[in-house]
């Protein structure tokens, strides 16, 4: 249906819900809710019964089903790229009521779908107000009422040109998602990596209290510079199934969990290093070391939130808190990621009442900006100098990619890794 239809339409089912909630709820008002406003919509944004798929099942941490109401499919026989979850249009403040469940949706469905092509997006509406969400969010990143769609023009084409089924392959949503969180993306993205760090070294010296701080500084470092690169490797790399740290960390709790967790993290580093040929998962001494399951969830769970006494040890605040799994390495840009990275590498740890915690001051926000290297320098030594020496070694024949090595220094720079990516999308690796 084209645009000028769509709004004709909207502004038909906008009178539809203003008369219905003058009348009094009876019934079944989520099924009156769809069948009258939710499904008509759909079909005005091009999703007939047969690009949809009503009840669309989500696999739940105890193997028991959950369904969320519409799957939504770009064509009859493609991998579905919307969740549509429906509620009644009577009922108000639908994010707040339902917010667990959809978290939980969430999580379950990206622990479950491995290999797969995920979906991607969240809509929860009740026609009346409208949240939508992407895989790894805590919150919704747009939301609007009824009302702004009466009085925003401009809001009823964004809503046509992000959700329209004929718009997906331009990927507008995906756009619209990165304008809306970019701004204050890189500076929050710098603030965990630090937390993330010092959770981790908290978890190292709890174990080992023995433990010098420079030896604490290194693993932690090492733990941390692994998690992010499985983390890169699962938005870049389709042999990484989704949700690597999780699914150990799930399956830990159904199998093992008389055991300590970081056994099976082990496993799981030993398996990256055989698949990947990584010398960042080589076995080494860190690797001995213990780390009670609470300082590891913070870091590998969706959602999940680090003891408060701890949180508010190494960073001096209560601070709205995001796991390494609350980021989308796929819409963190070269400059956002690599940036904040390098000015990551400038911080330290100290010892301060039988705690790590990191040290801040104006010294080390001024080493922060040493660190950085500008994007064309990267693109430069990508392009210039790895490129040439990766095409002779490609096999044409046989889409064979001979090992490249590289040096650890420069691959510890991410912005360097998703560049190399991009013109090895299938190469076998060796870091060193």
């Amino acid at each position: 249906m084209s645009f000028v239809n769509f709004q004709s339409e909207i502004s038909r089912l906008v009178s539809e819900a203003e008369e219905m909630r003058q009348l009094k709820r009876a019934g079944q008002p989520e099924a009156e809710t769809k069948s009258r406003l939710l499904e008509p919509l759909l079909n005005t944004l091009g999703y007939i019964p047969e690009y949809r798929t009503p009840e669309g099942k989500i696999r739940s941490l105890i193997r028991t089903m959950t369904w969320v109401d519409y799957l939504l499919k770009p064509a009859t026989n493609a991998i579905p790229v919307l969740m549509f979850e429906a509620k009644s249009l009577w009922d108000a403040n639908i994010w707040e009521a339902n917010k667990q469940q959809v978290l939980d949706y969430l999580r379950d469905y990206s622990l479950d779908i491995a290999n797969e092509q995920p979906v991607l997006w969240i809509v929860l509406s009740n026609f009346r107000e409208w949240y939508v969400l992407r895989l790894q969010d805590k919150k919704p990143f747009w939301q609007f009422k009824i009302e702004d769609l009466q009085n925003d023009p401009e809001l009823v084409e964004r809503l046509y040109s992000c959700l329209a089924r004929e718009n997906l392959r331009s990927d507008r949503l995906t756009a619209y998602y990165t304008e809306n969180t970019r701004e204050g993306l890189g500076a929050r993205f710098l603030a965990d990596l630090k937390i993330w760090r010092a959770i981790l070294a908290n978890g190292i010296k709890a174990s080992q209290p023995e433990l010098s701080l420079e030896k604490i500084r290194e693993a932690s470092q090492v733990i941390l510079n692994r998690f992010l690169l499985i983390r890169l490797l699962e938005a870049f790399s389709s042999e990484m199934p989704y949700n690597y740290l999780g699914r150990i960390y799930y399956n830990w709790q159904e199998t093992f969990a008389d055991l300590p967790f970081i056994d099976e993290l082990r496993k799981g580093f030993r398996h990256t290093w055989v698949g990947y040929n990584t010398e960042l998962f080589h076995p080494s001494w860190v690797d001995e070391l213990d780390i009670d399951s609470e300082y590891l969830e913070p870091l590998i769970i969706v959602n999940a939130v680090p003891q408060e006494a701890l949180l508010y040890a190494i960073a001096g605040t209560l601070t709205e808190y995001r796991s390494i799994y609350n980021y989308d390495f796929t819409t963190l840009t070269q400059d956002i990621l690599g940036t904040a990275y390098e000015q990551f590498l400038a911080h330290q740890l100290i010892e301060d009442n039988h705690q790590v915690r990191i040290l801040e001051n104006q010294q080390t926000r001024k080493q922060e900006g040493v660190f950085y290297t500008p994007e064309y320098i990267v693109k430069r030594i990508i392009y210039q100098t790895l490129q040439p020496l990766v095409e002779p070694k490609i096999d044409q024949r046989s889409l064979y990619y001979k090992p490249i090595i590289l040096l650890k220094p420069i691959m510890l720079l991410v912005r360097f890794l998703k560049l190399l990516f991009a013109i090895l999308p299938v190469a076998q690796v060796c870091f060193y």
